[in-house]
């Protein structure tokens, strides 16, 4: 009998349970039995706390049940609910600690909470108390590889079951604890290397360093396939299909990047450059046009086409995109004529003979790699290709074709609208280009369709970038089209994008956007790296596949280039870190825009300064056109698109020509005797010229009194040189010639042009008088 029923059996009384109400105001006591008469307030005693203690019984009542199975309940009203801690309710004598009379001395009270549902402090009271039990077993926890593992296993079992001594591998026990130690070996592995390729300074697998400087936007790459160009000679017309042929360079094969069909011409093979009756022999470096030989009128050359300028010397060879086509005619002799031109960055690199030299139409550009279709992943050897062209070449040349639209009032919102979209990246589809034909005409939308060759940008930027290069891979699933990307992080769940991973061992796994069942038709090319990078000469051989067999010879008569491996992973860990140093994000400073505007195409140097507006903050950026010193609209909005998306917050940015200061200078020049005066007034003016070229100066250089007074003396002949005027002009003398030098703002740049068509760009008067003895 438990000792509960042993207090009701003898008559005793006992409080059984404590229950709280929902606001902690009332206590409700249930008893071993029938509640005793004359119960008051001072006869509850409520303990414990830690927060709120000393909480008092104001109010009691008494509950009789009806049922005498049932107990009694006594209802207690407290001054203030408690706190979450653990309390003990007393049923004691008035005033003291004495169970009440009739009461059994170890169930006179019980502990309680205020509130049981809240979260409560530890209680030491509530411990459970430990048991005795047996010694923990001592656990060598440095046992992680396979065979130190299976003898920790027999040791410990040897002491648990003393009476199994069976070693015999083929023991049912043998063989689980084998596979235990198995198991335990591949979970420590696992371990190991999860916390070994969590930090990029351990790592040792390709896809871990690559995702970890990922996060510091640092493109880590996987190579680039080498590009060259294959020019074809042909007794008569033929068209290559696209798919029906590739190039081979012994081992190495090649494919054309232009997926269009190829139309040969036996006139492309050598084509005569016009000497103009002897006046024109050469081409000096730097020319971007050239003017070709058109007898009959049978060239067939367009805007986008490459051609190959070479002689005899292997050294002067050169491929050129050609920009513009315009027909002509030397009426001298009755000579149809090409002129044609190439863009600036194709700029011949060599002085050419035109009597000696030919140009080679039929050219082709191609790739390294060879294609191939599987279904099975990972693949094996995959060709790392750049896009060609790339979008931002096609972006920028859109954006410079729609520019030069004829100006229309009606027109002119959409057509800024199509600019802000090319410049901000987007390409320009078929449909912008009807569109254009349909408003302007359709001579206007010639060359805007992206896939035009005159979109696909200098021959010179023909080697791609590795860093942009994506693996040629297409995968094809229930009739849709998987592409891949360099990351998914902007790519939604319909999107079908996957990410190519390159492994230590070569291998390329396939991360997809969504989870693809079934087996996959997958079209990708092998080969890449610098195995392409074959030289001049060494792509011989063209493989067809049609029945065509027209005699086609083909060469490479420059070498290929733009083959590249893999970035090491030692390479990408010590760079990495450096790269956020080197790669500015944002402008702040002056300076910072400065840096920014001058390493854009055609800027060859620029300056900036912040000013407050009393409002706000302005960055004015001045630009030095590369060569002119003078820079185009088209410049101008370049590098303000540009630099737009560095511009820091809270500036307003203006780009702006550089602001050209004229001079106004005069030198008193002392002749030598026996020396012709004519001669040196004209070699001291073509050095001091010089001195102010666009080339020679930039932004707030000052000019000083020191060096025109050196420039002028170091001209044979001058016995010495002394500069009289020094200052800007059409302003008057502030001080320059006393204080040796002429100050300019961050923006200026001193202009003496001394052309008497434009006085107004500069001032040099040179008094050169007789010397004597």
């Amino acid at each position: 009998m438990s000792r509960r029923a042993a207090i009701r059996e003898a008559g005793h009384n006992g409080v059984d349970e404590v229950e709280v109400s929902d606001d902690g105001r009332q206590l409700t006591v249930t008893f071993l039995g029938r509640a005793p008469d004359g119960l008051t307030p001072g006869n509850v005693r409520i303990d414990g706390g830690r927060r709120v203690t000393g909480i008092v019984a104001v109010e009691v009542s008494v509950e009789h049940a009806d049922d005498p199975e049932l107990d009694d309940r006594l209802l207690v009203t407290v001054d203030r609910p408690g706190d979450t801690s653990r309390y003990r309710l007393s049923i004691v004598e008035s005033g003291g600690h004495e169970p009440y009379h009739g009461f059994d001395q170890r169930y006179y009270r019980t502990g309680f909470r205020f509130w049981p549902d809240r979260p409560a402090a530890f209680d030491p009271d509530r411990a459970a108390p430990e048991k005795p039990g047996e010694p923990a077993p001592v656990i060598d926890y440095t046992a992680r590889d396979y065979d130190t593992v299976r003898r920790l296993i027999l040791d410990r079992l040897a002491l648990t079951v003393p009476g199994w001594i069976e070693r015999n591998p083929a023991d049912l026990g043998v063989t689980l604890v084998e596979l235990l130690a198995y198991t335990a070996d591949q979970i420590s592995y696992q371990q190991d290397a999860v916390a070994t390729e969590a930090y990029l300074d351990t790592a040792r697998h390709r896809v871990s360093v690559r995702r970890h400087v990922k996060l510091i936007d640092y493109p880590m790459h996987d190579g680039g396939n080498a590009r060259a160009i294959v020019v074809a000679e042909v007794a008569e017309p033929v068209t290559l299909e696209p798919g029906s042929y590739r190039f081979a360079a012994q081992d190495e094969i090649f494919e054309p990047l232009d997926r269009r069909p190829v139309k040969l011409r036996p006139e492309h093979n050598a084509i005569r450059f016009w000497t103009w009756a002897g006046d024109e022999r050469t081409r000096p470096p730097g020319a971007t046009g050239v003017t070709l030989r058109d007898d009959d009128r049978c060239l067939r050359l367009h805007p986008g086409d490459v051609l190959v300028l070479e002689e005899n010397d292997p050294k002067h060879r050169q491929a050129v995109r050609l920009t513009t086509v315009t027909p002509d005619v030397d009426r001298l002799t009755d000579q149809p004529v090409l002129e044609v031109t190439w863009a600036a960055e194709d700029a011949l690199t060599f002085r050419l003979d035109l009597a000696n030299g030919v140009a080679r139409g039929n050219a082709i550009v191609v790739d390294h790699g060879r294609t191939e279709e599987t279904g099975d992943e990972p693949l094996h050897d995959v060709t790392q290709a750049a896009p060609y062209p790339s979008p931002e070449q096609i972006c920028a040349a859109q954006a410079a074709h729609l520019a030069a639209l004829p100006h229309r009032e009606d027109l002119t919102r959409r057509l800024d609208v199509l600019i802000a979209r090319a410049q901000a990246g987007t390409v320009l589809g078929d449909h912008i280009a009807e569109e254009i034909a349909q408003t302007w005409g359709r001579e206007y939308a010639i060359g805007l369709h992206p896939t035009d060759p005159a979109l696909a940008g200098p021959i010179a930027k023909l080697a791609g970038d590795p860093r942009q290069a994506l693996p040629a891979v297409e995968v094809r699933h229930a009739g849709q089209t998987w592409v891949p990307h360099r990351d998914l992080l902007s790519s939604g769940p319909r999107d079908r994008h996957f990410v190519g991973e390159l492994t230590n061992d070569g291998r390329l796994t396939l991360r997809f956007t969504k989870e693809i069942p079934g087996r996959k038709a997958i079209r990708y090319r092998t080969g890449g790296g610098t195995a392409g990078n074959v030289g001049a000469e060494a792509i011989c051989v063209l493989l067809r596949n049609d029945e065509d067999q027209t005699l086609v010879r083909v060469r490479n008569p420059l070498p290929a280039v733009g083959g590249t491996d893999p970035e090491p992973i030692d390479q990408a860990r010590r760079l990495a870190p450096l790269d956020l140093k080197r790669r500015k994000a944002r402008a702040i400073t002056a300076a910072d825009y400065a840096e920014l505007a001058s390493a854009l195409p055609g800027v060859q140097r620029a300056a900036a300064e912040i000013r407050w507006t009393g409002s706000g903050a302005e960055a004015h950026v001045a630009v030095d056109a590369r060569g002119t010193g003078i820079p185009s609209p088209q410049l101008l909005a370049e590098v303000a698109h540009r630099l737009e998306a560095y511009r820091r917050i809270g500036h307003d940015l203006i780009v702006e020509p550089a602001r050209p200061i004229p001079l106004d200078i005069v030198l008193d020049v002392h002749a030598a005797p026996g020396h012709q005066q004519g001669r040196i007034a004209a070699q001291l003016h073509h050095r001091l010229i010089a001195a102010f070229r666009p080339d020679a100066l930039t932004f707030g250089d000052p000019v000083r009194v020191s060096r025109l007074t050196a420039l002028a003396a170091s001209v044979p002949g001058v016995r010495s040189a002394r500069v009289t005027r020094l200052r800007r002009l059409f302003a008057p003398d502030a001080g320059e010639l006393a204080a040796g030098l002429l100050r300019l703002g961050p923006l200026e740049v001193a202009r003496c042009d001394n052309d008497p068509d434009r006085p107004e760009n500069g001032r040099l008067v040179i008094d050169l008088t007789d010397g004597g003895e």
